[in-house]
């Protein structure tokens, strides 16, 4: 299955959106989460998403700061925290030119890339 990540193919479809997956979940679409927290009962729809959950009780934070020591449990997380050291925003609200981090903010909804 991994391999089909970088071969681009997504042999299940969506019967809701008709879009392509390479993994057959449909709990996206039917609001299924059969994924449970064994420490909060909290759920969720993939295995993935669990796991990452799971890594902020057991404090897993493999991603270190190297500037201000700060540790984060996901990569994701990790990198919008390094724009703050670096000033690099590269979404733009078209309608007032303020810059962010990263591509959503409710308060701002006309946030592109610029480059």
């Amino acid at each position: 299955m991994y391999s089909r990540i970088h071969t681009g193919e997504r042999p299940y479809t969506c019967s809701y959106c008709s879009k392509g997956f390479y993994q057959a979940s449909m709990n996206t679409h039917t609001g299924d989460r059969p994924y449970e927290c064994p420490f909060c009962e909290k759920t969720f729809s993939d295995p993935s998403t669990l796991l990452q959950h799971r890594k902020m009780h057991m404090g897993l934070k493999p991603f270190h700061c190297g500037i201000c020591n700060k540790s984060f449990s996901q990569s994701s997380s990790f990198t919008f925290h390094r724009a703050t050291h670096t000033n690099d925003r590269p979404f733009v609200c078209a309608d007032c030119g303020k810059a962010f981090i990263h591509l959503f903010d409710p308060r701002h909804p006309s946030i592109i890339f610029v480059n």
